[in-house]
C-alpha cells in the first residue's frame, strides 16, 4: 500500500495542487464578495446618516438665520440630503441638502470647514437661466434674508456666463 506522499510523487504534485488551488481561489472569492457585502452596506448606512443630518442641519440654519422668511414658508420636511462627493479630486466634501421652491428655484446647503476648524453654513440659490433654450443655472450665495427677499423680488431674470453678453 502506498501512501499519501508516495501516491503523490507518483502522480505529480500538480494533480494535487491544482483542485486545491481552485478550492482556495473560490474561498477567496467568497470572502472577497462577502468583504464588499458588508463594505456596500456599512457605506448605505453611513450616507443614510449623513443624509439625515444634511437635511436636520439645513432646517436648523433656516430656522436661525432665515426665521422670518424661509423657516415660515418652507416645512423642514422639504429638504432631500445628500451623502458627501468623496469621488472629486479637491478637498473634503461636506453632505449637503436641496430644497425645491418652485418655478424652477432650489436652495441648496451645505458647510464648510475653515482652516482653523470653524465651521460655515452656505446658503446658496439657485435658479434657471433666463437665456432662451440655455438650461444652465444661476447660483447666488444667501447671505442673509435681506438678500434672499431682493433677488426674490427682483424681477431681473438672471443669466449665466454663457448668456451674458459682453
Amino acid at each position: 500500500m502506498t501512501s499519501p506522499t508516495e501516491q503523490t510523487c507518483q502522480t505529480g504534485v500538480l494533480s494535487a495542487l491544482r483542485p486545491l488551488a481552485g478550492q482556495h481561489l473560490a474561498q477567496l472569492e467568497t470572502e472577497r464578495e462577502e468583504r464588499q457585502r458588508e463594505a456596500d452596506r456599512a457605506q448605505r448606512e453611513l450616507d443614510a446618516t449623513q443624509r439625515l443630518a444634511a437635511e436636520r442641519k439645513a432646517a436648523q440654519f433656516i430656522a436661525w438665520a432665515f426665521p422670518n422668511t424661509l423657516a415660515r414658508a418652507l416645512d423642514a420636511q422639504a429638504w432631500q440630503g445628500y451623502p458627501p462627493n468623496s469621488t472629486r479630486p479637491g478637498p473634503a466634501r461636506w453632505a449637503c441638502a436641496v430644497a425645491y421652491l418652485g418655478e424652477g428655484l432650489f436652495l441648496h446647503h451645505t458647510q464648510r470647514q475653515h482652516d482653523n476648524d470653524s465651521e460655515e453654513d452656505v446658503l446658496t440659490l439657485i435658479e434657471p437661466c433666463a437665456g432662451p433654450g440655455c438650461g444652465a443655472y444661476v447660483t447666488t450665495r444667501m447671505f442673509s434674508e435681506e438678500a434672499l427677499c431682493n433677488r426674490l423680488t427682483e424681477s431681473a431674470a438672471r443669466l449665466c456666463p454663457a448668456c451674458t453678453p459682453f
